[in-house]
């Protein structure tokens, strides 16, 4: 559920309406007693017992990588879930895409970080490499193709004041965003099919 919905439906104390676990299925709490599972400030969808219970595979990707979730380390300052990305292999977190940080309760207390290694294995992957290159080519491709028409069409030095018509700039720029999202919407086949991100 987008945020703004959310926040249209809370009622004058910050409490969402009755419903259930988004993992269970069981109701939610509605007594408003900690941990307030409706209320809209420590909202997750989660009931706390799905919270707080054990980790498990969100979702595995094609070269081995495994997104993992994790009950909150500090639920009393956050609720959600933590997510982090791991590859069985890895020696340094052992296949749990996290490090335990110990530090003082004057430092900030103890928290999890990202394992490095596995992050930058994820990041560099040969086939993430060039699709997030290729995303990048199709907007510098779409900003450049949109300059030469301003130029053509001698709009440059008014669009640079935002000088030019709403009506006039939509009526330019369609045919190029539509070149634009019918690329993104091939690489996004691509992602799917290889199942590279989410």
């Amino acid at each position: 559920m987008e945020y703004e919905k959310i926040c249209s439906l809370m009622d004058d104390r910050g409490f969402l309406p009755p419903h259930n676990c988004k993992s269970c299925g069981e109701p939610l709490d509605t007594s408003g007693d900690r941990p307030a599972e409706l209320y809209l400030g420590t909202y997750t969808g989660l009931c706390n017992k799905c919270t707080m219970g054990k980790s498990f595979i969100v979702k595995e990707y094609r070269d081995g990588a495994r997104r993992i979730s994790y009950a909150p380390h500090c639920p009393s300052h956050r609720r959600d879930r933590e997510e982090y990305t791991s590859y069985a292999d890895c020696e340094v977190c052992k296949g749990t895409g996290r490090l335990y940080v110990s530090r003082g309760f004057a430092g900030g207390g103890s928290y999890y970080k990202y394992c490095q290694e596995c992050l930058s294995r994820y990041c560099n992957e040969p086939l993430r490499v060039w699709i997030d290159k290729r995303k990048e080519s199709i907007h510098l491709a779409a900003q450049a193709v949109w300059e030469g028409v301003l130029k053509k069409n001698r709009l440059l030095g008014k669009a640079k004041k935002g000088e030019i018509e709403r009506e006039r700039v939509q009526e330019l720029a369609l045919p190029i965003q539509k070149r634009r999202e019918q690329a993104l919407e091939q690489l996004e086949r691509l992602i799917v099919m290889f199942k590279v991100y989410d």
